[in-house]
C-alpha cells in the first residue's frame, strides 16, 4: 500500500511523502479495506506527534487515495478511499529554517538484496528555525523526527500493518555492463534512525 502525504506553505511548495506497507496478513495475502485505513491513520498520527518539527505555516494532507501497487512490478492494481482526516498545521518556531534543510529519516531494514542492506529514507521538511550552537539539529528537532518514524512503526517492526521499504524493480539493460531484468520487494522496516546532522533534499527546481 502507498500512502502519500502533501505539504505547503512555502516557496517551492508542495513538497511529497510516499510511505509503503504491507497487509496485515501474516499470510501476505491482499491488502483490505481495513489495512489502508490503518496506513493512512499511522502516517496522519506521524505528522500529529510531531508539529513541533514544523512552522506554523507548514500545512500538511495525507491522501485519502491509498494505491495498492504490485512490488514485483509497480504496476497500480486498486486503491481504496479512506477518510481524509484533518489537516495537520505546525506547531513549532515561526519561520522556516532554509527550505533545503531537511532532517532525514532512516528506515532500517535487515534484508540484503545484491549484497547489500535495504534502507529507506525520508526527508522531513522544511522544518522551523532551530540548530544547536555547533550547527547540527537542535536535540527537539531530532527528538520530533524519531518521534515521527516510530508512530509509523506505531506498535514496533511487523505491527499490522508493518511498514516496508519498497525496492523498485530494474529493467534488463544491454549495458555495458548488461543487466538481468530484477523484480521489485518490500523490505521490512526493523527501526527508524535519526542523524545528528542536517540534510539537504534536492529537486529539479534547484
Amino acid at each position: 500500500m502507498r500512502v502519500r502525504a502533501v505539504s505547503t506553505g512555502w516557496a517551492g511548495a508542495p513538497g511529497l511523502n510516499t510511505f509503503y506497507f504491507r497487509s496485515s496478513s501474516a499470510e501476505g495475502g491482499d491488502p483490505t479495506q481495513s489495512d489502508a485505513v490503518l496506513a493512512h491513520d499511522r502516517v496522519h498520527d506521524a505528522f500529529g506527534v510531531s508539529l513541533a518539527l514544523y512552522p506554523p505555516a507548514h500545512k500538511t494532507n495525507v491522501l485519502p487515495d491509498i494505491d495498492v501497487i504490485d512490488s514485483r512490478t509497480g504496476d497500480l492494481e486498486t486503491s481504496f478511499a479512506v477518510n481524509a482526516g484533518t489537516q495537520i498545521v505546525g506547531t513549532g518556531q515561526i519561520g522556516f529554517a532554509p527550505i533545503a534543510i531537511m532532517i532525514l529519516l532512516r528506515l532500517n531494514t535487515n534484508t540484503v538484496l545484491d549484497a547489500k542492506r535495504i534502507k529507506g529514507r525520508a526527508f522531513l521538511g522544511p522544518i522551523a528555525q532551530s540548530s544547536d550552537v555547533d550547527g547540527t539539529p537542535d536535540v527537539g528537532l531530532t527528538n520530533q523526527a524519531l518521534a515521527f518514524g516510530n508512530k509509523l512503526l506505531d506498535g514496533g517492526a511487523g505491527d499490522f500493518p508493518p511498514l516496508v521499504v519498497w525496492h523498485r524493480p530494474r529493467e534488463a539493460s544491454e549495458g555495458p555492463p548488461a543487466k538481468a531484468f530484477r523484480a521489485g520487494g518490500s523490505a521490512l522496516v526493523e527501526n527508524v534512525t535519526v542523524p545528528d546532522k542536517f540534510a539537504v533534499m534536492r529537486s529539479r527546481r534547484d
